[in-house]
């Protein structure tokens, strides 16, 4: 996965396949993706 800051939004795509669609993001959902990740809300069980 590649991640790229630009502007106000952030950018994510697969690395192994970059000429497929980019998923966009608001800087702020991103963020709330982060604190997730962090809180492990998306560990499997």
């Amino acid at each position: 996965m590649e991640v790229a800051f630009t502007g106000n939004e952030v950018r994510a795509r697969d690395s192994k396949s970059p000429e497929r669609a980019q998923l966009a993001f608001g800087a702020s959902t991103w963020g709330n993706f982060l604190d997730g990740v962090q809180q492990g809300r998306f560990d499997r069980a």
